[in-house]
């Protein structure tokens, strides 16, 4: 191989490492920045919770979102979630405090995700069937990616049992 041809043949690898390495680091802040998102949607979860703002919670979740309570109440749009989120603050949940702790992130492939956890939901109101003042169990978020932000595409909450 001619001098030229060597010196061709090195750059050429030098370049493609370096794109590989960049291309390595993106992904890696890419994932990242996802995970930080995600972590971002729960906590303004717990957030729009705690005060009572169920357009904020809405807009959590993807157009045509479901939330699964453990009342084993269902919604399937971002009305019916509103609507079921505003009854329940009103008949079961005034002075509720939300906290959630994230146990898992899992990807799947760049645009899904699923995120589990535990919740517990102190000052409950006794009535309703309800004995308890608190409430604990585990939950997990569906979400989506679209236009480079996480959305919520279900929600399914479960209750422990005590």
């Amino acid at each position: 191989m001619n001098p030229y041809t060597q010196t061709g043949v090195l750059i050429l690898c030098v370049v493609i490492a370096t794109l590989s390495l960049q291309t390595k680091h993106s992904l890696g802040s890419s994932k990242k920045q996802d995970k930080e998102a995600i972590q971002g949607i729960v906590r303004e979860f717990v957030r729009a919770w705690n005060h009572d703002d169920a357009n904020a919670l809405v807009e959590l979740f993807v157009k045509d979102g479901e939330l699964d309570t453990p009342r084993e109440a269902e919604a399937e749009s971002r009305s019916a979630i509103r609507k079921l989120l505003t009854q329940d603050r009103e008949e079961l949940f005034q002075e509720s405090s939300l906290k959630k702790d994230i146990r898992k992130i899992r990807f799947q492939g760049e645009n899904r995700a699923t995120v589990e956890g535990h919740y517990s939901l102190a000052g409950i109101e006794p009535g309703m069937g309800l004995v308890e003042v608190s409430v604990q169990g585990t939950y997990i978020f569906f979400l989506e990616k679209h236009h480079g932000a996480w959305f919520i595409k279900k929600c399914d909450i479960r209750q422990s049992d005590s």
